[in-house]
């Protein structure tokens, strides 16, 4: 019930007021669905004959946007704005690649990708 209501766009306080689950729970039950999808995709969406592809970008943030940070927080990888890159096939709409982590020069900066 938890995950369906963060599927329709409840907030995570919504749900543990709904579900009566700690909020903490929900987090690692949405960390643990998350990393299943994930696996589902790399093993699923192999060879997609695909001749056009869209790509789009998508900006959200961890405890605190960027511009916020203290000036001790300013080293620290784990708070502030953190990118999206996805690849999505243009006549099915199907996600075929992702990309998160930070917006920086360094290839290796990207973060997690998905196949």
């Amino acid at each position: 019930m938890a995950v369906k209501l963060l599927l329709e766009g409840c907030s995570v306080r919504s749900a543990e007021r709904l579900t009566g689950l700690h909020r903490d729970a929900i987090l690692r039950l949405l960390l643990a669905a998350g990393q299943r999808c994930e696996l589902l995709m790399d093993r699923l969406i192999r060879d997609v004959p695909a001749t056009e592809v869209q790509t789009d970008e998508i900006w959200g943030y961890i405890a605190k946007k960027e511009g916020h940070k203290r000036p001790d927080e300013y080293q620290d990888e784990t708070v502030g704005d953190v990118w999206t890159w996805v690849a999505i096939e243009r006549n099915t709409k199907m996600v075929l690649a992702f990309a998160v982590g930070r917006r920086t020069l360094d290839p290796r900066g990207s973060g997690k990708t998905g196949q």
